[in-house]
């Protein structure tokens, strides 16, 4: 969990940068403004409540003065600082006082601040819209006054709200002209915090090599400026970069740059806490026993820092870090390895009973300066000290207060891990109605905080797989436990939900997977789409380190029109045992492999999905399956499925889903007999280390011969020429032949073209234009696969579903040979001529590879799958 806590500093810390008013400027020097100076200072610090009140005491002074531009001023500050410390009636009651004395002024400045003050309040109560629209109105107002700080500023927060309003490729447009600004600008320190701020900006949506290069050229300038005060904190900027991207020594490195490069206490400690946090959650011996030896310079630095925000923050992170060490000795096959080094004080260090008083420091501290938001933070984290050593009813008081305190200042991002740790203990002492009831709480403050945990903190999203994702599954576990002896109207209540459940966790994924939350799914029934139809939800949930169990849940059409019935089932399977089935699947899917070798595996899969199902589909008179697969189903080809007796694709017709709320808009059955125009492109020739696909131009001679085709081959194929045809022209369909890798990792997922790589976002920039006018109907990608070695690695292809903006993808699974895939495209364009569904053109495109003599193995016929709508 430690890597979440991290990901909240690094969240507030780039609020920090991004959301508060500038400096003020031009203050006379009296003993008011130097109470203003006091309060910037103590709020740098993280000294809230003291902000607070230097502030309080300026604005009298102002007042009585009759200054009533500096009064204004600090009223907008002080609405900040209140604002910070959770006081959300108090901070809009003061910034209403400043829009007052405002009245009084004819001053661009002061208006340009107000409207920054304003979006900030906005944001933080959800009003995106509202902010983006202050934030325009202060850039207006600086570039009037010629005020680069305040434009810099306004136009990073707006790349922000676009952010947040789903309006990425804007978003990121804004980001490049400041780029391209910053590099106009001569060198200053102006300049230097500018590309550092753009440079954590970048890494918080996910655009880590150009934020590198950012930060490593504000680091240059700041040497050659001799702005050693910047130095460091740039260092500390480019570790966190670093460690977004689990590029541990990179990330060490510059970490140890921070505390030797810095005189900055505070810089050197988060440093050296970010460091020492790294090291113990890497899970590597070595790296741990590199942990031991840093801890001693740790409290030192603690105890050096006064009161604050700050300070009880790192001292909660301290003792996160402390407890995943403890824990990772205890847990050790080899203690004695670790143990060792340990000496009688580290020892002591590392007790429950030190981690506690440490933990009851951050509390008081937090007390003492009246913010509530930090004593949630650091309450909680006592909370799971308690959890775990298994104190079980002071860990619930804890965290039962720290959840509230949390609600009570809207601090979201910290209530949820509190109400997850709630959820764990009410489930460790067999309140199971209470853990469902706070896992629910859970999910739907992620969910309210979508947007922020992608677009605010890159690390919170990076550690998806230990901090969110546990949280969707381990409720589902909680819900489908015994679900099968509960009354039926219980049962199918808890199946509802449960779907939900499934449902929303593909769409976190594919957030995580995105780095943003660019999809904003909308949930759906079925009936919607295709009343005929049945979706299978397989979810694989983890038990403990040697069990796993997975759960089935099956959507039929029910008994009356426009109604759904829920089945489900589930088994215990070892996890070694899923992996060798999905291994030996992997293998027996090549031509090494005879055809009928595959048949014991797939038997296997079609008694764990399909088998409980059978004789319900069978009275249901179901014809298509639709999967929502779950883990390291994602990469297997269900048409292979075998019962026995005949292939799965034999049976049904198949598609895949990530989740039916991500479907586009329902469309009636693509009809190509109408001959819509094509866009067909394609590779035949060796390019970039890949093979050459003679049969490519096979491929897309018989496309242009079933309907109207512009096509683009080899030299030909480049974006500029395929995006001057979608620039005039509509096309439903798109046919991209070449090779192509989709994986786990957004930047490893791409088609190669000519002469580059066509990465996702590339792609969704190619078609976007098409959004306002006819959709895309079918991408068809040939000679595309997932990444060896890579079990989440179809994610790339759903990725590319939801962004390119068509309603259906055909694609493989692993590379095939062409001279098969250019028989079963041409046999699914030929079935597509006879009116029928996308699904069905595909089944007989594959099934007239399996009754052949040629291609009848698995391989030729079995990686191509539909995603998306299938009709």
């Amino acid at each position: 969990m430690n890597n979440w806590r991290y990901g909240v500093l690094a969240a507030l810390a780039w609020l920090l940068v991004t959301l508060t008013v500038p400096a003020m400027a031009d203050l006379p020097p009296q003993s008011s403004a130097t109470a203003h100076r006091l309060g910037q200072q103590a709020y740098d610090r993280g000294q809230l409540t003291q902000a607070v009140d230097h502030w309080q005491a300026a604005i009298q002074d102002f007042a009585q003065q009759g200054d009533v531009r500096s009064q204004t001023l600090t009223t907008a500050h002080l609405a900040i600082a209140l604002q910070d410390l959770g006081d959300w009636s108090a901070a809009t009651g003061t910034l209403d006082q400043a829009q007052q004395l405002a009245q009084r002024l004819n001053d661009d400045f002061v208006s340009a601040q107000l409207r920054m003050v304003q979006g900030s309040l906005a944001l933080h109560q959800g009003q995106v819209t509202h902010a983006l629209a202050m934030w325009q109105q202060a850039e207006s107002l600086y570039r009037e006054i010629d005020d680069d700080t305040g434009l810099l500023q306004s136009q990073l927060n707006q790349a922000q709200a676009l952010q947040l309003l789903g309006h990425h490729r804007q978003a990121f447009q804004r980001l490049q002209q400041l780029t391209d600004r910053m590099e106009t600008l001569p060198a200053s320190a102006l300049k230097v915090t500018g590309l550092q701020n753009l440079g954590i900006t970048l890494q918080a949506i996910g655009e880590w090599q150009q934020a590198t290069a950012l930060l490593n050229e504000s680091l240059a300038l700041a040497q050659q400026q001799q702005l050693t005060g910047l130095v460091g904190d740039i260092h500390l900027s480019l570790g966190n970069v670093f460690r977004a991207q689990t590029d541990w020594p990179r990330a060490i490195q510059h970490y140890q740059q921070a505390i030797s490069l810095t005189g900055d206490r505070s810089i050197q400690l988060t440093a050296q806490l970010n460091r020492f946090s790294l090291l113990v959650n890497t899970g590597e011996q070595v790296q741990m026993e590199d942990a031991i030896a840093l801890l001693p310079q740790i409290p030192p630095l603690l105890k050096q820092l006064p009161p604050s925000r700050t300070t009880v923050y790192a001292h909660v992170n301290l003792a996160e870090s402390l407890i995943t060490l403890s824990q990772a000795i205890s847990l050790s096959p080899h203690p004695p390895s670790l143990s060792h080094t340990l000496s009688p004080a580290l020892s002591q260090t590392l007790s429950p009973q030190s981690i506690a008083q440490l933990l009851s420091t951050a509390v008081n501290q937090a007390r003492s300066l009246h913010d509530a938001k930090a004593e949630a933070y650091a309450l909680g984290e006592l909370g799971h000290l308690y959890e775990t050593n298994q104190q079980w009813s002071e860990a619930l008081d804890l965290t039962r207060t720290a959840v509230q305190l949390a609600q009570d200042v809207q601090a979201k991002e910290i209530a949820m891990p509190w109400q997850w740790q709630q959820g764990r203990i009410l489930k460790a002492t067999g309140d199971m109605d209470g853990a469902i009831e706070a896992y629910d709480q859970a999910v739907h403050t992620l969910q309210d905080l979508r947007q922020d945990l992608v677009s605010l903190s890159p690390d919170i999203q990076f550690s998806f797989r230990e901090q969110v994702e546990p949280v969707y599954r381990q409720l589902a576990q909680l819900l489908l436990a015994e679900v099968d002896t509960l009354p039926r109207v219980e049962r199918q209540r808890r199946l509802v939900r449960s779907r939900q459940l499934i449902e929303d966790l593909q769409l976190a994924t594919l957030d995580d997977f995105f780095r943003q939350a660019c999809i904003a799914g909308t949930p759906r029934t079925i009936d919607t789409i295709d009343t005929t139809a049945a979706v299978i939800y397989p979810i694989l949930l983890d038990q403990d380190l040697d069990s796993q169990r997975l759960e089935v849940i099956v959507s039929i059409p029910g008994s009356s029109p426009g109604t759904r019935e829920l089945m489900h089932y589930g088994r215990a399977i070892p996890p070694a045992m899923s992996q060798q089935v999905f291994d030996h699947l992997q293998a027996a899917l090549t031509l090494l492999y005879n055809a009928d070798e595959i048949l014991p595996t797939a038997h296997t899969l079609h008694q764990w999905l399909i088998e409980p199902a059978e004789s319900l589909l069978a009275q249901h008179s179901i014809h298509t399956l639709v999967f929502v697969p779950d883990g390291f189903l994602r990469n297997v080809p269900m048409a292979v499925l075998h019962d026995g007796n005949q292939f799965l694709i034999e049976k049904y017709t198949i598609a895949l889903s990530p989740g039916l709320q991500l479907l586009p808009s329902s469309s009636q059955p693509l009809d190509i007999s109408n001959q819509p125009l094509t866009l067909a492109s394609g590779l035949s020739e060796q390019r970039s280390g890949f093979v050459a696909l003679p049969n490519v131009v096979t491929e897309l001679e018989q496309v242009q011969q079933l309907t109207p085709t512009e096509t683009f081959l080899n030299q030909t194929f480049i974006t500029p020429n395929l995006q001057a045809q979608l620039d005039v022209n509509d096309f439903p369909i798109i046919h991209l032949a070449t090779h192509g890798q989709f994986s786990s990792k957004l930047e490893d997922t791409f088609l190669l073209t000519w002469n580059d790589r066509l990465t996702i976002q590339d792609l969704e920039n190619l078609l976007s234009h098409q959004e306002y006018r006819q959709p895309i109907e079918l991408l068809i990608l040939s000679a595309c696969q997932t990444a060896r070695g890579d079990d989440r690695a179809a994610l790339g292809l759903a990725g590319i579903a939801v962004r390119a903006g068509a309603r259906s993808i055909l694609s493989t699974l692993w590379s095939v040979a062409d001279d098969s895939t250019a028989q079963l495209i041409t046999s699914f364009y030929q079935n597509l001529t006879q009116q029928t569904t996308k699904a069905e053109a595909l089944r007989q495109a594959q099934l007239s590879l399996l009754h052949s003599n040629d291609f009848n193995h698995p391989y030729f016929w079995g990686p191509f799958v539909l995603v998306g709508n299938w009709q």
